[in-house]
């Protein structure tokens, strides 16, 4: 319905009704013929009016979605170059990685770059509703942080250890993000997001531990680099 009779002429099957389409197009442009609407095209007329209300009416969730969405799930990956594992009542030191629009620091303005979106902050996104065993690739991304891959963290915002050495695990955490609400206590301390920790969406890993899970996935293991990264 996007095409006039002309533009779409060549599926005509005779050279005949190509010539008369033209024909009688170029006679409405001149004004030759006077254009009254046929029943056939008042049914279109309305059938193209419904179809459209019908379409706008179903996009109303996905645009509010896209524009609104008021609470979502992430995956948070942390990083820490302690030599065991310390569990955080006790002291333990995490450290946070930020990707470039995904919520991460609940004091981070949420960034709109609609209809665009940066593939990896999109993908962990999708990844948060289900469970690494279905999104593999984020183990694979998790190993090759563990070594400050050039390539891996090219990729996101923040790499907390990129002055320095890499760190010896990281996990991912799952935490339910909400937005605040204007004028709290949170809005006005600068937080936009308020989140909630789910749970362990997976646990500390190592390079080492790692190793053999990634070779049955077809990925080689990352090598670590004598070298200091810059931020």
């Amino acid at each position: 319905m996007c095409f006039d009779d002309q533009s779409l002429a060549f599926l005509f099957s005779s050279s005949s009704a190509k010539k008369e389409v033209i024909r009688v197009q170029q006679l409405h442009k001149t004004g030759a013929i006077e254009s009254k609407p046929t029943w056939g095209l008042c049914v279109r007329r309305v059938f193209e009016l419904m179809l459209g209300a019908m379409i706008a009416y179903l996009s109303i969730p996905v645009v509010q979605n896209l524009l609104v969405t008021k609470e979502r799930t992430e995956v948070i990956f942390q990083g820490t170059r302690n030599s065991t594992i310390i569990p955080d009542e006790n002291g333990g030191i995490w450290e946070e990685y930020h990707f470039n629009c995904k919520p991460g620091d609940p004091k981070k303005r949420p960034c709109v770059i609609s209809p665009y979106h940066y593939r990896l902050d999109w993908l962990m996104w999708f990844a948060a509703f289900q469970n690494y065993q279905y999104n593999p690739w984020l183990i694979h991304l998790a190993a090759q942080l563990l070594v400050n891959d050039e390539q891996a963290t090219s990729l996101i915002a923040h790499n907390p250890f990129a002055n320095g050495t890499a760190p010896k695990f990281i996990r991912g955490e799952h935490f339910l993000y909400k937005f605040t609400t204007i004028g709290s206590q949170e809005a006005r301390a600068g937080y936009w997001w308020k989140r909630t920790r789910i749970g362990s969406y997976f646990p500390p890993i190592t390079l080492r531990a790692v190793r053999d899970y990634l070779e049955s996935h077809g990925w080689k293991e990352p090598k670590v680099k004598n070298k200091v990264y810059k931020m």
